[in-house]
């Protein structure tokens, strides 16, 4: 098997088993959520899950990107289609 086409299979391998377990614990925290939950604490919750899943640092990239607004994402501007 070529070399990039095992890469590229051993990527959706990791992602396929990132979702199962970020679902799985989202259906843990959800059945074991009787009381009301602070936002705060949601927030912490969900940063947990995120870390233990290996999703974290996508998480405070997109979040870092929400601040600053849509336009400072670090995409560089449309290019003039006559360029």
């Amino acid at each position: 098997m070529h070399r990039k086409t095992k890469d590229y299979l051993d990527e959706i391998d990791f992602w396929q088993k990132a979702r199962a377990r970020l679902l799985q614990q989202a259906a843990q925290l959800r059945r074991h959520q009787g009381d009301a939950v602070t936002p705060d604490v949601s927030r912490a919750l969900l940063d947990d899950l995120l870390h233990k899943c290996g999703l974290d640092t996508l998480h405070r990239a997109r979040d870092r990107a929400g601040q600053h607004g849509p336009e400072t994402t670090g995409n560089p501007p449309p290019r003039d289609p006559l360029d």
